[in-house]
């Protein structure tokens, strides 16, 4: 019990309150109450304790010395924890210890050489650490281990040879450390793996041929790494029950064998991101009725006629094939009718980055349940409104870098879970369909389209920044993105647009100044900048005819009424214009500012009424700044017409003064 407490002290926070009723007894009766102690576990005797289970509970602090002196502590798990610090020596006294489960906290230090006393160990789990060093070759004392888990820390040098001794290992995972060398030959000592997982290391050199002899293996996977050289053209022979092949991400090459057709039992293959491998993919994998994922991508396997193309056919008899990603290969020429013969379950294909062309075949509308299809970067042509409505639960479709051509489809309103759409760089016209409205989810639209005239994705909810690429779109004349949630600045491309009539960001929260480039827009009749949180119209430097008639109208105010629309006043509904609105045209002497009015009272003629001509003054130009900050931008007079105003108002004065 002492070791208990002792243990229960060096934890620094329990959330949970999982140690709660660990607490000292002094009854005589009840000496060996601690076994009823939450996570501890005493044998027949109930007097030792053979097993503490604390995994999930949040502790934070360090692993007790004292556990040590448990002589009969047969299993140890404080997984999923916020355990930190070095592991103690002491656990290398446990000698009765045959599951020991640290994974999942914040240790650190080095693997116990220690640890290699506690021979009886079957599970040895430290993995989602942050451990360092080598792994000890003495790891091979441990004769009696079956699972041996160390992933996802920061481990080095080589993994030691010696594992291949310890031939009662049924799990061997070592992925997301930093181990170096070659994959040792001994591996394929041990008759009963079931998993090696090595991935996310440094590993280099072949991978040993002995490996794929292992015919209990279930799972191998060794992506991220440097291994090179062929794949054993027998590779699918000696593997009966391999379920997953994932050997990505290495710099493989030569030719996919065909023997892979007989690993029966396979249900992923991931070869992708091998750049060295090359050749047809072959038609033998339509033999494998399991599969479900078959992972191709960025290599440079070929199909440059109906022979090379004979794997999508053969692929038609996976029934339970779900992802197919075929992206930057060397695939060309049209696309297979055969393509809707895939799977009723396929969820996600990718052919983006290759050299297909012509029509997208109508059966790839059969493919009702696909959820992403990445068609992009390729040279399709024609339109995409024979299938693309059929396809109602894509969330991600990506066409972009095409040549289609005809109408974007009002069809792909329907398709209510899509997220991400990119159509850019096509051959689309007409309108943009307001279906797309009906896109709730939709968090990604990339339209970007070079012949688009009309932009008007106005009262939604959309946030971010305005793109600059909108720029590029030559041939717009008319953007209305008012009433969303966009931020940012005003990219300045938009002074580009050079044919822009219209020109309406107003209801958003854009912020920064107002672009010079804007002024270059000579044909802009509409600008509407309104309630949004740009700086003020005068500090932009330039006033032109398309200039925004709001801000020059609520700096205006500004000037008259010496306030400035973000004092405190303004607030419940209250702005500067209403404000000005309520007190015009009856009672305006108390809103303008005292310091202008006497400064215009110096320069009235003394033969005139001065409080007469100063008021009129006032009045008209208080007229002419209201009538710019009209809600409704249709009932503002331009800017053209402001200054016109604001000119005969000028020159009425000064005559008054000089007759």
């Amino acid at each position: 019990m002492a070791s208990l407490l002792d243990f229960k002290r060096a934890i620094t926070n329990d959330p949970s309150g999982a140690m709660s009723s660990w607490s000292w007894n002094t009854t005589a009766a009840a000496a060996d109450h601690f076994c009823g102690w939450k996570g501890v576990t005493c044998d027949g005797e109930r007097r030792r304790v053979a097993a503490l289970d604390l995994a999930g509970h949040t502790l934070s602090g360090r692993i007790s010395a004292s556990l040590g002196n448990m002589s009969r502590l047969a299993s140890l798990n404080l997984s999923s924890n916020l355990l930190s610090g070095p592991l103690p020596p002491q656990l290398g006294s446990l000698r009765e210890l045959v599951v020991l489960d640290l994974g999942g906290n914040s240790l650190q230090g080095g693997i116990l050489e220690a640890l290699t006393n506690c021979t009886k160990l079957r599970t040895l789990d430290i993995s989602r650490n942050h451990l360092v060093g080598d792994i000890t070759p003495n790891i091979a004392l441990l004769s009696n281990l079956r699972n041996l888990r160390l992933y996802s820390n920061n481990l080095t040098g080589i993994i030691p040879p010696g594992i291949g001794n310890i031939t009662s290992l049924n799990t061997v995972i070592l992925q997301g450390n930093m181990l170096e060398g070659s994959i040792p030959d001994e591996l394929g000592r041990l008759s009963n793996m079931s998993y090696l997982l090595l991935g996310g290391n440094r590993l280099s050199g072949r991978i040993p041929d002995v490996l794929f002899n292992l015919s209990y293996v279930q799972e191998i996977a060794l992506p991220y790494n440097r291994l090179h050289g062929p794949l054993p053209s027998d590779l699918g022979n000696f593997i009966p029950n391999i379920q997953q092949l994932i050997l990505g991400a290495n710099m493989l090459e030569g030719r996919i064998p065909d023997s892979l057709g007989n690993a029966s039992q396979l249900q992923w293959l991931h070869l992708g991101y091998n750049q060295r491998l090359t050749g047809r993919i072959p038609p033998s994998l339509g033999k494998l009725m399991k599969l479900e994922k078959l992972g191709l991508d960025m290599s440079n396997l070929e199909a440059r006629d109906s022979w090379g193309w004979e794997f999508l056919d053969a692929l038609s008899n996976c029934t339970r094939l779900n992802m197919v990603s075929l992206h930057r290969n060397l695939l060309q020429g049209v696309l297979p009718d055969s393509i809707g013969n895939l799977s009723s379950t396929m969820d996600n294909l990718v052919l983006s980055n290759n050299m297909l062309s012509g029509l997208v075949p109508s059966s790839i509308g059969n493919l009702h349940r696909l959820t992403k299809l990445g068609l992009d970067f390729n040279s399709f042509t024609g339109s995409i409104d024979g299938w693309i409505g059929s396809m109602v639960n894509l969330q991600a479709l990506y066409l972009d870098s095409n040549n289609f051509t005809g109408n974007i489809p009002a069809s792909i309103g329907n398709i209510s879970k899509m997220s991400e759409l990119f159509l850019s760089d096509n051959q689309f016209h007409g309108l943009i369909p307001s279906s797309l409205g009906k896109l709730r989810q939709l968090s990604k639209l990339d339209l970007s389209l070079q012949q688009l005239s009309y932009l008007d994705l106005s009262s939604n909810k959309f946030t971010g920044e305005i793109p600059p690429t909108l720029g590029k779109c030559q041939q717009l004349e008319t953007i209305n993105m008012a009433q969303n949630l966009l931020s940012g600045s005003i990219p300045t491309s938009l002074g580009n647009l050079s044919i822009l009539t219209m020109l309406n960001l107003s209801h958003n929260n854009l912020t920064g100044s107002i672009p010079i480039a804007l002024s270059k827009l000579q044909f802009l009749t509409q600008l509407d900048l309104s309630y949004n949180h740009l700086e003020e119209y005068a500090g932009g430097g330039f006033l032109s005819t398309s200039g925004d008639v709001y801000s020059f109208g609520v700096v205006l105010l500004e000037l008259l009424t010496g306030k400035r629309p973000t004092d405190s006043m303004f607030c419940n509904g209250l702005s500067i214009v209403s404000f000005v609105e309520r007190n015009y045209p009856v009672v305006i002497a108390h809103i303008i500012d005292t310091y202008l009015r006497e400064n215009c009272k110096e320069l009235a003629p003394a033969m005139l009424d001065e409080e007469k001509a100063v008021y009129q003054l006032l009045l008209d130009m208080l007229g002419v700044a209201l009538s710019c900050t009209r809600q409704n931008p249709s009932e503002r007079m331009n800017m053209r017409e402001a200054a016109t105003k604001l000119q005969v108002i000028k020159i009425s004065y000064i005559s008054g003064m000089e007759s």
